[in-house]
């Protein structure tokens, strides 16, 4: 049976980061690179905030590219882990989706233009002809 414990974490980007590991098994070959984040959070426990700032790791196809330090973002992720030793289990978080939090706006960094933000729809062939703003100085053209 196949649980789903994907879960989401709400706040703002605090860093990117990219650790790179010499690929000492075959030198020839370009070094690895580990892609992660990290997202600063507020908790409220027991009528206290507490700020929180997790690392997630991005997961395969996850990209950061498009956001900046700073963005209010969420993120989907899991938890895992591995056994280190005996004595030592090192659990991770794995992040698989990233998006802005206002999806509506969708990029905030992004300015809208006057067109953009208002739909008006088609204009009728009509409207074209009788429009007189659309000469545009058509007239002062040499041919």
């Amino acid at each position: 049976m196949a649980v789903e414990n994907l879960h989401t974490i709400k706040g703002t980007l605090y860093s990117k980061d990219c650790r790179k590991i010499p690929n000492k098994k075959k030198p020839t070959e370009p070094d690895w690179e580990f892609y992660s984040i990290k997202v600063e959070t507020k908790v409220l426990i027991n009528g206290r905030t507490i700020t929180t700032i997790p690392e997630l790791q991005l997961d395969k196809g996850v990209s950061y590219d498009e956001f900046e330090v700073g963005d209010a973002i969420e993120v989907d992720f899991f938890a895992f882990g591995k056994a280190i030793s005996s004595t030592w289990y090192k659990s991770e978080l794995k992040a698989v989706f990233i998006k802005f939090s206002d999806i509506q706006n969708g990029n905030p960094r992004r300015q809208k233009t006057k067109e953009e933000s208002t739909f008006t729809g088609a204009v009728s062939p009509k409207e074209v002809d009788n429009d007189s703003s659309n000469d545009d100085n058509l007239n002062d053209l040499p041919f």
